[in-house]
C-alpha cells in the first residue's frame, strides 16, 4: 500500500467508524427502551391481563433472566460470528418479539414476546463493545463507552413520556408493534452496512494507524481482531473466572445496577401514581428527569475519572456513597413520601450519582488481560442483570404482601408503606455493591493485570 492509498484508507476508516457505531448505537437504544418501557404501560398491561404484582414482576424480569444468561455467550458469538451478524440477528429477533408482544391475545404469548425481546437485545452491548475496540483507538474507548451510555439514557427517556403519549394514541400494543417494525429496519441496515473491522474492508486497522502515529511499523495485516482470537474461549473463561480481581466488580455491579434498573423498568411509575396520585404521563416526567441525570452523569463521571482525577476507585466510591445516601433518603423522609417539590431534583441526583456504574467496565477491563476485555466486561455486566432479575419478582412479591385490597381499573394499588419496604430492600443491594467496591483494586486508569497476577496466563507479548 503506497502513501496515497494509506492516507485515503485512514481517512475512510475515520469516516466510516462513526456511521457503523451509530447504527449499533440505535440498536442499543432499542435495547434500553425495552428495558424501561413496561413500567410506563404497567397499569394497562396489569389491567388487561388481571396480573398480580408478582406476575408482572416476573414478566418484566424475563428480559433480565435471559439477558443475564446470555452475557458470556454473547461474547462467544461476537468472537465467532462477528459483531455485525450477531447484532443484526439479535435486533431482528427483538423486533419479532416486540411485534408478538404487542399483538399477543394471551398472557402466554406476552411472555413469549418478552422472552424473544430479551434474547435478541442481549447480544447488542457486547457487539458494540467489539466494534468500539476494532474501529476506535484505545484512547477513545472510555469516551465511546460514555457516549454509548448516553444513547442508552436516551432510550430510557423515550420509554417514559414519549411512550406514555404514544400509548394513549395507539395503545400499548400498537406502540410495541411500531417499535418492532423499526427494529427490523435497523437490523437490515446493520446487516448491510456494519463491518466487523477495517481489515474486513481491506482498510488499515486501528492498531496499524496507532502504530503509524507513534512512528512504529505494525506487521499484523489483521489488527487486533485476529490477535484476540489467539486465546481459545475455554482458556479465556478460565482466565477471567479464575482471576480473583474480577469478582469485586461483579459484586459492585450486582449491587448498583439492580435497584435503579428495577426501579426504572418496573415500579417507579406505579410508586409515583399510587403515592402522589399522579397520572401516568406526569409520573413518567419524573422518571424522565431521573434518566436525564444518568445521561449527564455517565460521560461526566467517566471524564472526571479519566482526565481529572485519573483514578477509578476513588470517584466510584464517592459517587456510589452519594447514590446510596440519596436512595435511602426516600423511604426515611416523611414516612416514605418526600415533598412533591423536591422530587425532580432528588430523582435527577439519584440518576446522576447512580451513573457511577459506568466505571465498572473500565475497572474490570484494567484488572484483566487486554485481549479479553469483552469477556471481562460481559462477566461484570452479568452481575448487574442477575441482580435485576432477582429484584423484580422479589419486589413484586413484597408489594403484594402489603396490598390492602384496593384496585383501580383492574390493577392493584399499593400503599406508601409497601414502597418504603421496596426502597429499603433495594438499598441493601446498593450496600452490597459498596462492599464489592471496597474490595476492588485501584488501577489508576491503566491495565494492571500483570502487576496483580504473579504468573499471568497471557504474557505481555500477547497483549
Amino acid at each position: 500500500m503506497n502513501e496515497k492509498e494509506w492516507h485515503s484508507g485512514v481517512a475512510r476508516v475515520m469516516r466510516l467508524r462513526w456511521f457503523i457505531w451509530s447504527l449499533l448505537g440505535v440498536a442499543f437504544f432499542i435495547s434500553i427502551f425495552h428495558r424501561v418501557a413496561l413500567t410506563v404501560v404497567s397499569e394497562q398491561i396489569i389491567g388487561d391481563f388481571q396480573l398480580t404484582g408478582a406476575v408482572f414482576g416476573t414478566l418484566v424480569a424475563v428480559y433480565f433472566y435471559i439477558y443475564t444468561f446470555m452475557q458470556i455467550p454473547s461474547g462467544v458469538l461476537a468472537d465467532s460470528l462477528g459483531p455485525k451478524l450477531t447484532a443484526s440477528l439479535g435486533i431482528a429477533l427483538a423486533g419479532i418479539g416486540s411485534i408478538i408482544f404487542g399483538l399477543a391475545p394471551t398472557l402466554g404469548l406476552v411472555f413469549v414476546g418478552r422472552f424473544l425481546i430479551g434474547l435478541g437485545v442481549s447480544v447488542v452491548f457486547i457487539a458494540i463493545m467489539k466494534i468500539q475496540a476494532e474501529w476506535f483507538k484505545t484512547t477513545e474507548f472510555a469516551t465511546l463507552s460514555g457516549l454509548t451510555a448516553v444513547i442508552g439514557g436516551i432510550g430510557s427517556l423515550v420509554a417514559t413520556v414519549p411512550l406514555a403519549f404514544l400509548a394513549t394514541t395507539v395503545g400499548w400494543g400498537g406502540s410495541f408493534v411500531a417499535v418492532g417494525i423499526f427494529s427490523l429496519v435497523i437490523a437490515a441496515l446493520c446487516f448491510i452496512f456494519v463491518r466487523n473491522s477495517p481489515a474486513a474492508m481491506g482498510l488499515p486497522t486501528i492498531a496499524k494507524i496507532q502504530a503509524a502515529e507513534r512512528g512504529e511499523h505494525h506487521s499484523s495485516s489483521a489488527g487486533t481482531y485476529q490477535a484476540q482470537k489467539k486465546v481459545s474461549t475455554i482458556k479465556s473463561l478460565k482466565i477471567i473466572f479464575g482471576n480473583k480481581y474480577t469478582w469485586p466488580m461483579f459484586i459492585t455491579f450486582f449491587g448498583f445496577y439492580g435497584p435503579f434498573g428495577a426501579f426504572k423498568s418496573m415500579w417507579s411509575v406505579p410508586w409515583l401514581m399510587h403515592t402522589y396520585g399522579f397520572e401516568s404521563t406526569v409520573a413518567s416526567s419524573y422518571i424522565f428527569v431521573g434518566a436525564l441525570g444518568v445521561i449527564v452523569g455517565c460521560p461526566l463521571i467517566g471524564y472526571i475519572s479519566d482526565k481529572v482525577i485519573r483514578k477509578r476507585k476513588l470517584p466510584f466510591l464517592v459517587t456510589g456513597l452519594c447514590f446510596l445516601g440519596l436512595w435511602m433518603l426516600v423511604p426515611l423522609w416523611n414516612q416514605g413520601k418526600p415533598p412533591v417539590g423536591v422530587l425532580y431534583p432528588l430523582l435527577f441526583l439519584i440518576g446522576f450519582f447512580y451513573s457511577a456504574f459506568i466505571l465498572t467496565f473500565a475497572c474490570v477491563k484494567e484488572v484483566n488481560p487486554a485481549p479479553l476485555a469483552g469477556l471481562a466486561t460481559g462477566t461484570a455486566n452479568a452481575g448487574g442483570f442477575l441482580s435485576i432479575a432477582i429484584l423484580q419478582p422479589l419486589l413484586g412479591y413484597l408489594l403484594d404482601l402489603r396490598w390492602t385490597g384496593v384496585m383501580v381499573n383492574g390493577a392493584r394499588v399499593y400503599p406508601v408503606e409497601a414502597y418504603r419496604v421496596v426502597f429499603l430492600v433495594s438499598g441493601l443491594f446498593v450496600a452490597v455493591g459498596i462492599l464489592g467496591l471496597c474490595l476492588s483494586k485501584e488501577t489508576n486508569c491503566t491495565n494492571v493485570y500483570h502487576e496483580l497476577v504473579p504468573s499471568p496466563a497471557i504474557e505481555p507479548q500477547q497483549l
